[in-house]
């Protein structure tokens, strides 16, 4: 079972080694997302029936079921250095010869994509071969290799090892000027196809012309890639369409399916790519300039979860960028106007233009997690900054003529920098710069036209870790860069025991703009302090379980250190240049931490004293001051929530939590006379690598409490909490924090995300002796109904299992309400989060009452349909799947009904007998009626 986040339990001594992978330095390409699968060129075909597929302008090999419903597998080529696969064949023990028209190689590589261990490279070019495009292998084991129009145009014979060319046979006398494509028949006969008519020509083993068959019935246009199957009918690529056409000899179409509209089935289809961002959730989103829609994609971009026509809001869209909020902002460049839409695209929130914010064009515009914006000015090279809707000017730069000849995108990192796109051909550079438009000192430029082949890079997005995808319209492609090595962001004094100053067991946080892996041991010299004279002491190191972007140094004897409030400033801290490199890596990518800007020394908060408060209620909050990195911690007590004067404080806990946010709240035991009071926490974006977090919107305060021997407990407050992320901020309700006011310590809490689901276990037995009798017994009115629900530190709380004819029991049945794995979740759409799995250790044959929640706001992703497109929420439906190899089934029957905080939907289902399993979840039912009532509330 995975380890679960909720309840948190928390071993504070415990420290995290992580394994890296290969270290890689800025600039190289980690990934390559493919968004337009539309060049099919050549197909093999399995014994299996099953597909390999080259699709040269996505750079991968895509392995598909028979029918083409299902990919199997892909292998990027560029990963090995083919940039242009034009034809694939598979041998007898299903390894793959790729050829790469660009490198003039063909690549022999196993299924998986790794290196074959027999003649992994074969250099066609050495060979004479100019223009490789299709490839068979002959019986003899020896590759046929099509060279086409600009090069020998001939069917070429290599060796198998790759030594020489045996033989070739000229297409120019039978009348083929552009071969495409050949497949070698089970009886030694050649298939051989040219773009320029819808032939396909029958050759001897020789090369003597057999026949000809005419496809243009099937409406093939322009046949490229063949695949020879098994039962000796062919499948036959059509470059025109982007479709599989599976015929016989004689050209007609057979199987099923005869057809495979190829970018349907495989990735995006987005061909017009020229903008991409990401939202508070981690969400890539794309502007498609050829179809004009925005979509939003899965994690792995295999799938839109939801798109809109962008036209109504204008033709010419270029750029995307998402608000902490939600909003969309759409830029049009060519217009230079910006449209703000509401999270749903329903409506238009507002909009300016070029000269609102003093500017001459509005190329591209950024978010900042600040709740600013910044805007290019591609006409009078220039940086705006402006507030959110665009009517406050903050400042502005220029920007080097020299460096930025065509700047097209402009984002901003965690740590806070600048970085604008130049797409310059092959000297395309994405450029940092400060926030006041200086260079960064640490890495100013990383190149990607030459080295990486990006050379039109219009659109990017930065991402959690520092990486950077990279849009470049010409190749529709989205590729991931890798950013800078980790840097400090933040240096944090955490000291329980403040304004005392600075001592042995002080916390100095050191908060990196990405997550980093304490991977070996930290000297004096590793550290830079600025002020002469201030030292560490004899302080440890550790990591952080709590949260990946922190190293945690705890100050020892002899520590001095200058910090706000000293009269002196305040020293700042850096890495140094001369740091092991081993020492601090990136938690990814294993590329040492480096050397940047030395950050000044803040405190976590500073306390604002005892404030009195009585039944008139009042706040007692932090104070608001450039030298504390939490400003926002506040307790706002309600009037008539006190009988009597109390008096409040809050304080950096003096108990270490491993929580650099986390806040102590003194007294401990309250009990408001009402409900009404609330606490508020703030966080920074540092704060959402809390676990497995980084979801803004799963932010909670959280109570911890010391279960002794290091470890601790943190449980959400109860009832509903409110994310702002415009002003990174949790405001939760307050009534008590020990009711019985046994407890007189001071109560401590701190903002984590949460789970989606917190599991939960009972034991129910048959009530009545057996299931029949259970139902009878509850029919009559006795007792035998069992419910599991799930615990309330979870972000679905109203999940619920009901079982008729059954008790709770001190044994018997084992049930178990839990978080689904990524193969249960499979089917269900991609971005919903209302899906939980039902063990039991048995099969129970009666039917279970089902209650499953689903949420709306912005980013969740609940309300979709099961193929990710955007559904309506009056549509949702519960959806069943009782083995993990059969279909998902709806319950149309069951309607959603609305309680105080969310939607639920309730049904009485099948009973799950497959071995004690089922998968439940929710999903917008296009087929399923609207309510009248609903669809004039839609409506309106």
């Amino acid at each position: 079972m995975r380890t679960r986040r909720f309840r948190w339990l928390i071993a504070i001594a415990w420290v995290a080694i992580a394994m890296p992978r290969a270290s890689a330095e800025p600039g190289d390409a980690l990934s390559q997302i493919p968004l337009a699968h539309d060049a099919p060129r050549d197909v093999a075909v399995a014994t299996d029936d099953t597909l390999w597929i080259v699709d040269s302008g996505a750079r991968q090999v895509v392995h598909l079921s028979a029918d083409g419903s299902e990919i199997l597998g892909t292998i990027t080529t560029g990963d090995f250095g083919a940039n242009e696969p034009t034809g694939v064949a598979l041998a007898a023990d299903s390894s793959l010869h790729i050829v790469d028209n660009a490198g003039l190689k063909i690549w022999h590589r196993e299924a998986d994509g790794t290196a074959a261990a027999s003649v992994p490279v074969i250099d066609l070019g050495a060979l004479g071969l100019s223009d490789p495009l299709g490839v068979d292998l002959l019986a003899s084991g020896n590759l046929l290799v099509v060279d086409g129009f600009d090069g020998l145009m001939s069917l070429c014979e290599i060796k198998s090892d790759g030594t020489s060319l045996e033989s070739s046979i000229s297409t120019l006398g039978l009348g083929i000027f552009s071969p495409q494509g050949v497949a070698v028949a089970g009886d030694g006969t050649l298939w051989v196809s040219e773009s320029d008519s819808p032939l396909l020509y029958h050759l001897s083993a020789s090369g003597s012309l057999l026949g000809f068959v005419d496809l243009s019935g099937l409406g093939v246009v322009e046949p490229r890639g063949l695949g020879d199957c098994p039962d000796t009918t062919l499948w036959t690529i059509d470059g025109d369409s982007a479709t599989l056409h599976h015929h016989t000899v004689a050209g007609v179409a057979t199987g099923t399916p005869s057809e495979i509209a190829f970018c349907e089935n495989v990735g995006l289809g987005l061909t017009g790519v020229v903008g991409v961002t990401r939202d508070p959730y981690g969400n890539a989103w794309v502007v498609d300039a050829t179809t004009h829609r925005v979509h939003r994609l899965s994690a792995d971009a295999s799938a839109s979860l939801f798109s809109f026509d962008h036209t109504p809001w204008g033709s010419d869209i270029s750029d995307i960028d998402i608000a902490p909020s939600g909003l969309i902002y759409l830029t049009d460049s060519v217009n230079s106007t910006v449209q703000i839409l509401a999270p749903d695209a329903s409506s238009t929130i507002g909009s300016f233009e070029a000269t609102d914010i003093g500017a001459t064009q509005i190329t591209a515009i950024a978010l900042d997690p600040d709740s600013t914006l910044w805007a290019v000015d591609a006409s009078s090279l220039s940086v705006r900054h402006r507030s959110l809707d665009g009517s406050v000017g903050l400042g502005s730069f220029s920007l080097n003529p020299i460096t930025f000849t065509a700047p097209r995108d402009i984002e901003v990192s965690p740590s806070g920098t600048l970085w604008i796109a130049n797409a310059a051909g092959a000297a395309s550079a994405l450029h940092q710069l400060e926030r006041d438009g200086t260079a960064n000192a640490l890495v100013p430029t990383l190149p990607v036209g030459a080295s990486l082949e990006i050379t039109s890079p219009q659109s990017i997005a930065v991402l959690d870790d520092g990486d950077i995808l990279v849009i470049d319209s010409t190749q529709s492609l989205m590729t991931s860069v890798e950013g800078p090595p980790p840097t400090i962001a933040q240096v944090i004094h955490v000291d329980g025991a403040m304004p005392l100053g600075v001592s042995a067991s002080d916390e100095l946080v050191l908060v990196f703009d990405q997550p980093v892996t304490l991977a070996g041991t930290l000297e004096s010299d590793d550290i830079s302090l600025s002020e002469p004279g201030d030292s560490l002491g004899a302080f440890s190191a550790s990591s952080n379980p709590m949260n990946p972007t922190h190293i945690t140094l705890t100050l020892g004897a002899g520590a001095s250190l200058t910090v706000p409030g000293s009269g002196t400033g305040s020293t700042a801290v850096d890495v140094s240049a001369t740091i092991e490199p081993g020492d601090i890596i990136d938690s990814s990518t294993g590329t040492p931490v480096s050397a940047s800007s030395p950050r000044d020394v803040q405190f976590a908060m500073i306390p604002s004293g005892t404030v009195a408060i009585g039944p008139a209620g009042g706040t007692v909050s932090v104070v608001v001051s450039s030298d504390a990195v939490y400003i926002e911690h506040s307790l706002a007590i309600a009037p008539g929530a006190l009988g009597s004067t109390e008096y409040f404080s809050l304080s950096v806990p003096t108990l270490s939590t491993g929580l650099v946010n986390a806040v102590e709240l003194s007294p401990g035991n309250l009990d408001f006379l009402n409900t009404d009071s609330t606490l508020t926490l703030g966080y920074t974006v540092h704060d959402l690598h809390n676990g497995e977090g980084g979801d803004e919107m799963a932010m909670r305060i959280h109570q911890i409490e010391d279960l002794g021997g290091g470890l601790l407990q943190a449980t959400p407050l109860p009832g509903l909490q409110i994310v702002d992320p415009v002003a990174d901020t949790v405001t939760a309700p307050m009534p008590s924090t020990d009711p019985l006011g046994l407890d007189t310590s001071p109560s401590i809490f701190a903002t984590l995300p949460l789970d989606t689901v917190d599991d939960r276990s009972i034991i129910i037995e048959e009530s009545g002796g057996g299931a029949g009798g259970g139902a009878a017994a509850r029919l009559s009115g006795e007792p035998g109904e069992a419910i599991l629900t799930v615990g309330l530190n979870g972000l679905y709380t109203e999940h619920q299992i009901v079982f008729p004819g059954y008790v709770e029991a001190p044994e018997g049945i084992i049930v178990t309400l839990r978080e689904s794995n990524i193969f249960e979740r499979y089917g269900f759409p991609p971005s919903s989060g209302c899906i939980f799995t039902l063990e039991a250790s048995t099969d129970i044959p009666t039917p279970v009452e089902i209650t499953i929640e689903f949420l709306d706001f912005p980013g969740s992703g609940d309300i979709v349909e099961l193929d990710g497109e955007l559904g309506a929420r009056s549509q949702m439906r519960l959806v069943q799947r009782l083995s993990l190899s059969e279909a998902l089934d709806f319950h149309d029957e069951f309607p959603a009904s609305v309680t105080a905080n969310s939607t639920v939907i309730t049904g009485l289902v099948t009973p799950f007998t497959n071995e004690g399993f089922a998968v439940y979840g929710l999903a917008s039912n296009p087929n399923a009626s609207i309510p009248v009532e609903l669809a004039i509330f839609t409506a309106d």
